[in-house]
């Protein structure tokens, strides 16, 4: 997995952390979010074309892209070191959105989550093919309510990771979808 560790961030959140994007007009070049798109295509982009509340969500455009890509969206230093001394539990929740263009499509949603800043990534939820949606769209589409999405909730992120720089990152693996 691949991270611009040069990449200079905001110092790290503290919780409790929500990301809204509502204060985001583009992903480039923020303190908050790296985009890392390998295959120079369409990647993650700030839109308000979608959104589950609020005005604002991130997309990746996938229909029409060709062949096997990646394209990862990296989240800025979080810190959970005190999570442990509070007593607490951490549960990393998101939302998407998703149409297949096939009924046979194999594409893949991954989270990963890292304890040392993305020196080294550990994956913690995969979500692929019909398990990722079982509706097809045939042409371009767009989400349009509340029902069109689906909420995650990720209950494995293990004191190994209650650090003041713990980041997630979700990986999106599309193939001609």
């Amino acid at each position: 997995m691949k991270s611009n560790q040069s990449l200079k961030f905001a110092p790290s959140a503290s919780l409790p952390f929500y990301e809204g994007f509502e204060n985001y007009t583009s992903l480039n070049n923020l303190n908050n979010w790296e985009v890392y798109n390998p295959n120079n295509n369409n990647a993650f982009e700030s839109t308000t074309t979608a959104s589950h509340s609020g005005a604002k969500s991130v997309k990746l455009t996938n229909y029409g892209q060709t062949g096997a890509n990646s394209d990862e969206l990296i989240s800025a230093p979080v810190d959970l070191s005190g999570v442990a001394a509070n007593g607490g539990t951490v549960t990393l929740s998101f939302r998407y959105s998703y149409r297949k263009r096939t009924s046979a499509d194999m594409e893949w949603l991954k989270v990963f989550i890292t304890s040392d800043c993305g020196a080294n990534w550990v994956q913690r939820k995969t979500l692929g093919g019909s398990q990722l949606s079982s509706q097809v769209s045939s042409s371009a589409w767009t989400p349009s309510s509340a029902t069109d999405w689906v909420t995650i909730h990720m209950t494995n992120v293990t004191s190994d990771y209650w650090v003041d720089n713990f980041r997630y990152k979700f990986e999106f693996e599309g193939n001609n979808g």
